[in-house]
């Protein structure tokens, strides 16, 4: 059980820095393309033409159309999710091993932790 979610933990978090840094890279080639032969601000550098993606379908919409800061959002919710993906993991594990009180535990928290997504939801 250590093994496997050991795994889901380092996928989860090596998907998620890909992610991050490919929104990067793609957010600075459509920014500009010089930055390497100008000297700019950074308040320049950050500067982006269309707004930041704050819900779920707007960031698919940035994902389809190629825009980084898509990639960025979607990288954070891969890495936020993670750690809810290795409590299921650890759920499945322990009803399979029959260990019922552990298993109830960790479903519970898995429970919480969806429950709290669900209703920490900000306007």
């Amino acid at each position: 059980m250590n093994h496997v979610l050991s795994h889901v933990l380092r996928t989860g978090v090596l998907i998620s820095i890909a992610l991050v840094v490919f929104g990067s890279v793609l957010t600075f080639i459509h920014h500009e393309p010089d930055y390497f032969t100008h000297a700019r601000p950074i308040t320049q550098v950050t500067l982006v033409a269309e707004p930041f993606p704050h819900t779920i379908g707007a960031m698919l919409e940035h994902i389809a159309h190629f825009r980084g800061q898509g990639f960025v959002i979607l990288g954070l919710l891969v890495l936020l999710m993670t750690p809810i993906i290795s409590i299921a993991t650890v759920t499945i594990a322990f009803a399979l091993q029959k260990n019922h009180i552990f298993a109830v535990i960790s479903a519970l928290v898995l429970a919480i932790l969806i429950l709290a997504l669900i209703l920490g939801k900000s306007d």
